[in-house]
């Protein structure tokens, strides 16, 4: 982007921020855009309009007119609210809720299957 109006911390945040979410999210992604679009679909939804912010004022600000427009107050609220998210991320925890869920669900619907079977076998006349 070689147009861009931005300061540098903020741009320097923005780097940051890609660099964790290729360190954490494991995303790829050269640019600090493709980055974020490519962590975009992993977000959950309140973090994804984050995303979306970030994404169209680095695009606003590839035109000198549309940089103007600009809200850079928005756009660092932003990248500190994702920092923070992301920063918090535990990948191994995540993973272990994941494996728990699913776990959990195959239990209850073992559960159900026998409680299913018990009552038509009760039915039928064959227990």
């Amino acid at each position: 982007m070689e147009s861009m109006r931005f300061d540098p911390a903020l741009m320097k945040s923005l780097d940051n921020l890609a660099f964790l979410m290729r360190e954490r999210m494991l995303v790829g992604g050269i640019s600090v855009e493709k980055t974020l679009s490519n962590a975009h679909p992993e977000l959950p939804p309140k973090f994804q309009a984050e995303v979306v912010v970030i994404l169209d004022a680095l695009h606003m600000a590839t035109h000198p007119q549309l940089a103007k427009q600009v809200d850079q107050k928005r756009v660092e609220r932003a990248v500190e609210i994702l920092t923070k998210r992301i920063q918090r991320m535990n990948r191994w925890r995540d993973r272990q809720r994941k494996v728990l869920d699913v776990s959990v669900n195959v239990v209850w619907n073992l559960i159900l299957l026998v409680i299913v079977l018990t009552f038509l076998l009760l039915l039928l006349g064959l227990v």
